[in-house]
């Protein structure tokens, strides 16, 4: 496809990658063409189609036409929203030095994401004074943000913490670094930048991280600024193999412990508890041998009351597995048989007999 040439008043062109977001992509183009102090010739859109089989173009012209920015919506030339940003930012880079503007800035976000009001103006007033490369700050909806677990959001913030110190070790004198992020969902360079570089790596994935390293290997520092600001989607099932869906999988499934991991756990540790009991007699003290089997029993029993617990309270929806779910009064029925069965052993380690035969032991 052949877009048209640039107006002279060019001075930021935003790419925006795309896989199938005809629910959000015109809340993102909308904000897009709501943004202040910039004049409405001086900014286009580039949309790239990823693999597209919604109505994501016809959402995003919608929204491009009420909002009165200009939009120009092209297919990627390989799968993967590392190409399709790539592609963008290379049409973008052409066009900014076809309309004279070499100093001119490529942004970039994603279909999912709203950039604030003043996300373009005060990008181009860090590159007037002097950057080459911005990193924006990155933020969840506060509804989506609320509805994580508190773990999850406890991790995340770890996260970030130690990263910013990273970040903030490694930068230049006189560099900002408000934040940790350089995310493909609120990042910028300008046209000359990226030419000097030679432009995005070609990858399916993580090109934003790719890019980071490549500026690092040029010598461009990157200006992570807190006033740069986007929101974006918190959901869990993104349509990239990576990025912040996935990222939010992985704290999710690292801050909570499953149903399967709890029942896993508690099956080692009751035969382990068996096993130590017979084992280690004779070859330790009596008493240790006792008290290790206890533990190890023991602990099999909270395991297993964990794990209907964590049944019952599974906090906010995980994505929707493809297995239908073991029914409730199952699950709980298999734990409470393998509670009584630790306990079972737990009785029959202290008193030589199966629990079934204690009321058979006569008077003396």
């Amino acid at each position: 496809m052949t877009l048209p040439p640039p107006p002279d008043a060019l001075e930021a062109c935003v790419v925006v990658p795309a896989r199938d977001e005809e629910a959000l992509v015109g809340a993102c183009i909308a904000a897009l063409a709501a943004q202040r102090d910039v004049e409405r010739d001086a900014v286009e859109v580039i949309l790239v189609l990823d693999r597209c089989t919604d109505a994501t173009a016809t959402r995003a012209r919608e929204a491009a036409l009420a909002g009165g920015v200009r939009l120009h919506v092209v297919d990627a030339p390989a799968d993967g929203v590392g190409h399709a940003r790539r592609h963008g930012m290379d049409l973008a880079c052409a066009r900014l030095f076809a309309a004279g503007r070499p100093h001119g800035l490529i942004a970039t976000t994603d279909a999912d994401s709203e950039p604030d009001p003043d996300w373009l103006r005060m990008q181009l007033d860090a590159v007037a004074a002097g950057a080459r490369a911005i990193g924006g700050r990155v933020e969840l909806g506060a509804a989506e943000r609320a509805a994580l677990p508190p773990a999850v959001v406890a991790r995340r913030g770890a996260e970030a913490r130690a990263r910013l110190a990273r970040v903030r070790a490694d930068a230049p004198a006189g560099v900002p670094a408000e934040h940790h992020q350089f995310s493909g969902a609120s990042l910028a360079l300008t046209a000359a930048t990226y030419a000097a570089i030679g432009g995005l790596e070609p990858r399916e994935a993580l090109e934003d991280e790719g890019l980071e390293r490549l500026l690092r290997r040029h010598g461009v520092a990157v200006h992570r600024l807190g006033a740069v600001r986007v929101t974006t989607s918190g959901r869990l099932g993104g349509r990239a193999r990576r990025g912040l869906a996935v990222d939010l999988r992985r704290s999710w499934w690292q801050a909570e412990r499953t149903y399967a991991a709890w029942v896993r756990t508690g099956l080692f540790a009751l035969a382990s508890g068996i096993g130590a009991h017979t084992l280690l007699n004779g070859v330790v003290p009596g008493w240790l041998a006792m008290a290790d089997a206890s533990m190890l029993i023991a602990f099999s029993i909270f395991c297993f009351g964990a794990a209907i617990w964590r049944h019952l309270n599974p906090g906010p929806p995980p994505p929707v597995p493809q297995l239908a779910p073991i029914p409730r009064p199952v699950l709980i029925t298999v734990n409470v048989f393998l509670a009584l069965v630790s306990l079972a052993a737990l009785i029959g380690i202290w008193f030589g007999l199966p629990i079934g035969a204690v009321a058979q032991i006569p008077p003396r």
